[in-house]
């Protein structure tokens, strides 16, 4: 049974704790660079699946949306990953009414988990 979004967390802190146990004594910061890589990667996939929206390219949009929902999953990023797995199924299925309203929800969601990422990974040093 699959939770609402609303239930899942913005950040599950069990996965990024789960990224930490994989760092190795003296090795770079594991979890900072996938986290940072991410925070690179995500919003280039994140403004091509606008623009496919805007073309009604579904097939574009699935596959952005799968990316996303993958790799914002591995982060623990819950909300966002759900919201994106909702928008890669309906595009996928060829169905792009709920776009009007997934959009703006997803970049609403976006923005939140981003700095609940960016403040867990990156904290501002003085």
């Amino acid at each position: 049974m699959t939770r609402p979004l609303a239930e899942l967390p913005r950040l599950d802190m069990r996965v990024l704790d789960g990224i930490r146990e994989l760092q190795g004594e003296d090795a770079p910061d594991l979890l900072r660079q996938v986290a940072e890589l991410y925070l690179e990667d995500a919003p280039k996939h994140l403004a091509a699946m606008l623009a496919a929206a805007g073309a009604s390219d579904a097939q574009a949009i699935s596959r952005c949306a799968h990316a996303l929902k993958s790799a914002s999953a591995n982060l623990g990023l819950a909300r966002f990953s759900g919201l994106c797995k909702a928008v890669e199924f309906a595009s996928r299925a060829g169905d792009l009414s709920g776009l009007p309203r997934d959009l703006p929800a997803l970049a609403t969601e976006w923005r939140l988990a981003e700095q609940a990422l960016r403040d867990a990974v990156l904290p501002v040093t003085a």
